[in-house]
Protein backbone atom coordinates (compact mmCIF):
# COMPACT_ATOMS: atom_id res chain seq x y z
CA UNK A 1 0.00 0.00 0.00
CA UNK A 2 1.40 3.38 -0.95
CA UNK A 3 1.62 6.35 1.38
CA UNK A 4 -1.37 7.91 -0.43
CA UNK A 5 -3.42 4.72 -0.15
CA UNK A 6 -2.67 4.58 3.58
CA UNK A 7 -3.76 8.18 4.10
CA UNK A 8 -6.99 7.59 2.19
CA UNK A 9 -7.71 4.37 4.07
CA UNK A 10 -6.97 5.96 7.44
CA UNK A 11 -9.22 8.91 6.62
CA UNK A 12 -12.19 6.58 6.69
CA UNK A 13 -15.25 7.26 4.58
CA UNK A 14 -14.80 9.88 1.89
CA UNK A 15 -18.37 10.91 1.09
CA UNK A 16 -17.51 13.90 -1.10
CA UNK A 17 -14.92 15.03 -3.56
CA UNK A 18 -14.11 18.10 -5.56
CA UNK A 19 -12.05 18.51 -8.72
CA UNK A 20 -9.27 21.09 -8.78
CA UNK A 21 -7.51 21.00 -12.14
CA UNK A 22 -6.39 17.41 -12.60
CA UNK A 23 -6.56 16.55 -8.89
CA UNK A 24 -9.42 15.09 -6.91
CA UNK A 25 -9.73 16.52 -3.43
CA UNK A 26 -11.18 13.95 -1.01
CA UNK A 27 -13.45 15.60 1.53
CA UNK A 28 -14.95 14.24 4.72
CA UNK A 29 -18.54 14.88 5.83
CA UNK A 30 -17.48 18.18 7.42
CA UNK A 31 -15.96 19.33 4.14
CA UNK A 32 -12.35 19.06 5.32
CA UNK A 33 -9.81 17.76 2.82
CA UNK A 34 -8.55 14.34 3.94
CA UNK A 35 -6.59 13.44 0.83
CA UNK A 36 -5.80 14.28 -2.74
CA UNK A 37 -5.47 12.12 -5.83
CA UNK A 38 -3.40 13.65 -8.60
CA UNK A 39 -4.25 12.38 -12.05
CA UNK A 40 -1.11 12.24 -14.20
CA UNK A 41 0.11 10.27 -17.17
CA UNK A 42 -3.30 10.21 -18.83
CA UNK A 43 -2.76 12.18 -21.99
CA UNK A 44 -2.91 15.96 -21.96
CA UNK A 45 -4.22 18.31 -19.25
CA UNK A 46 -7.79 18.10 -20.59
CA UNK A 47 -7.70 14.28 -20.44
CA UNK A 48 -6.31 14.38 -16.90
CA UNK A 49 -9.05 16.77 -15.83
CA UNK A 50 -11.66 14.50 -17.43
CA UNK A 51 -10.34 11.49 -15.49
CA UNK A 52 -10.29 13.56 -12.29
CA UNK A 53 -13.91 14.53 -12.90
CA UNK A 54 -14.90 10.89 -13.52
CA UNK A 55 -13.22 9.81 -10.26
CA UNK A 56 -14.92 12.64 -8.36
CA UNK A 57 -18.28 11.79 -9.92
CA UNK A 58 -17.82 8.15 -8.91
CA UNK A 59 -16.92 9.14 -5.35
CA UNK A 60 -19.93 11.43 -5.19
CA UNK A 61 -22.26 8.76 -6.63
CA UNK A 62 -24.84 7.10 -4.43
CA UNK A 63 -22.98 3.76 -4.43
CA UNK A 64 -19.94 5.29 -2.76
CA UNK A 65 -21.76 7.55 -0.34
CA UNK A 66 -23.38 4.47 1.16
CA UNK A 67 -20.03 4.03 2.94
CA UNK A 68 -18.75 1.29 0.64
CA UNK A 69 -15.08 0.80 1.46
CA UNK A 70 -14.90 -1.76 -1.35
CA UNK A 71 -15.93 0.73 -4.04
CA UNK A 72 -13.52 3.33 -2.70
CA UNK A 73 -10.69 0.77 -2.63
CA UNK A 74 -11.36 -0.21 -6.26
CA UNK A 75 -11.28 3.44 -7.37
CA UNK A 76 -8.05 4.06 -5.44
CA UNK A 77 -6.51 0.95 -7.03
CA UNK A 78 -7.52 2.06 -10.53
CA UNK A 79 -5.98 5.48 -9.93
CA UNK A 80 -2.85 3.73 -8.57
CA UNK A 81 -2.62 1.58 -11.70
CA UNK A 82 -2.66 4.71 -13.86
CA UNK A 83 -0.55 7.05 -11.74
CA UNK A 84 1.97 4.71 -10.09
CA UNK A 85 2.23 1.85 -12.59
CA UNK A 86 1.80 4.16 -15.59
CA UNK A 87 -0.91 2.08 -17.26
CA UNK A 88 -2.39 4.91 -19.31
CA UNK A 89 -5.38 4.68 -21.62
CA UNK A 90 -2.96 4.52 -24.54
CA UNK A 91 -1.19 1.58 -22.92
CA UNK A 92 -4.47 -0.19 -22.13
CA UNK A 93 -5.67 0.36 -25.71
CA UNK A 94 -2.74 -1.72 -26.95
CA UNK A 95 -4.19 -4.76 -25.13
CA UNK A 96 -7.09 -5.41 -27.46
CA UNK A 97 -7.12 -9.22 -27.35
CA UNK A 98 -8.76 -9.57 -23.93
CA UNK A 99 -5.54 -9.46 -21.91
CA UNK A 100 -6.86 -7.02 -19.30
CA UNK A 101 -9.98 -9.15 -18.78
CA UNK A 102 -7.78 -12.26 -18.51
CA UNK A 103 -5.62 -10.56 -15.88
CA UNK A 104 -8.77 -9.66 -13.93
CA UNK A 105 -9.97 -13.26 -14.22
CA UNK A 106 -6.62 -14.49 -12.88
CA UNK A 107 -6.81 -12.33 -9.77
CA UNK A 108 -10.48 -13.17 -9.25
CA UNK A 109 -9.87 -16.89 -9.62
CA UNK A 110 -6.89 -16.70 -7.26
CA UNK A 111 -9.22 -15.15 -4.66
CA UNK A 112 -11.66 -18.02 -5.25
CA UNK A 113 -8.84 -20.48 -4.58
CA UNK A 114 -8.29 -18.72 -1.25
CA UNK A 115 -4.60 -18.09 -1.71
CA UNK A 116 -3.48 -15.68 1.03
CA UNK A 117 0.21 -15.74 0.14
CA UNK A 118 2.07 -15.07 -3.11
CA UNK A 119 0.87 -17.92 -5.26
CA UNK A 120 1.73 -19.38 -8.60
CA UNK A 121 -1.34 -21.62 -8.58
CA UNK A 122 -1.46 -23.19 -12.03
CA UNK A 123 -5.22 -22.72 -12.22
CA UNK A 124 -5.06 -18.92 -11.83
CA UNK A 125 -1.84 -18.42 -13.74
CA UNK A 126 -3.41 -20.31 -16.65
CA UNK A 127 -5.35 -17.13 -17.48
CA UNK A 128 -2.45 -14.74 -16.84
CA UNK A 129 -1.65 -12.94 -20.12
CA UNK A 130 1.72 -11.43 -19.25
CA UNK A 131 5.13 -12.37 -17.88
CA UNK A 132 4.94 -13.97 -14.44
CA UNK A 133 7.02 -11.11 -12.98
CA UNK A 134 3.80 -9.05 -13.20
CA UNK A 135 1.72 -11.70 -11.35
CA UNK A 136 1.49 -10.31 -7.79
CA UNK A 137 -1.34 -11.91 -5.82
CA UNK A 138 -1.58 -11.15 -2.12
CA UNK A 139 -4.77 -11.73 -0.11
CA UNK A 140 -8.15 -12.77 -1.52
CA UNK A 141 -9.64 -9.31 -0.81
CA UNK A 142 -6.71 -7.42 -2.35
CA UNK A 143 -6.78 -9.73 -5.38
CA UNK A 144 -10.49 -8.95 -5.84
CA UNK A 145 -9.79 -5.20 -5.60
CA UNK A 146 -7.12 -5.58 -8.30
CA UNK A 147 -9.51 -7.68 -10.41
CA UNK A 148 -12.29 -5.09 -10.11
CA UNK A 149 -9.93 -2.25 -11.06
CA UNK A 150 -8.75 -4.25 -14.08
CA UNK A 151 -12.37 -4.90 -15.06
CA UNK A 152 -12.96 -1.15 -14.85
CA UNK A 153 -9.90 -0.59 -17.08
CA UNK A 154 -11.23 -3.08 -19.64
CA UNK A 155 -14.70 -1.51 -19.63
CA UNK A 156 -13.12 1.91 -20.15
CA UNK A 157 -11.06 0.49 -23.04
CA UNK A 158 -14.16 -1.03 -24.65
CA UNK A 159 -15.98 2.30 -24.24
CA UNK A 160 -13.13 4.10 -26.01
CA UNK A 161 -13.27 1.57 -28.87
CA UNK A 162 -17.03 2.10 -29.17
CA UNK A 163 -16.60 5.89 -29.07
CA UNK A 164 -13.97 5.72 -31.81
CA UNK A 165 -16.26 3.57 -33.95
CA UNK A 166 -19.12 6.03 -33.46
CA UNK A 167 -16.85 8.96 -34.34
CA UNK A 168 -15.61 7.06 -37.40
CA UNK A 169 -19.19 6.47 -38.59
CA UNK A 170 -20.05 10.14 -38.05
CA UNK A 171 -17.03 11.18 -40.12
CA UNK A 172 -17.92 8.95 -43.09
Amino acid sequence: MTKTDTKIASAGVVPYSSVVGSSVMLLNAAGACVGQLGIVGVGDQAAQEAVAQRVADAINAEAVTTNSKAVADVLVERVRQVTVEGWSHEHDDEHDAGEIAAAAASYSFNAYLGQSVRSYAAEAVGFWPWDLDWWKPTTPRRDLVKAAALILAEIERLDRVADQATQGEAGE
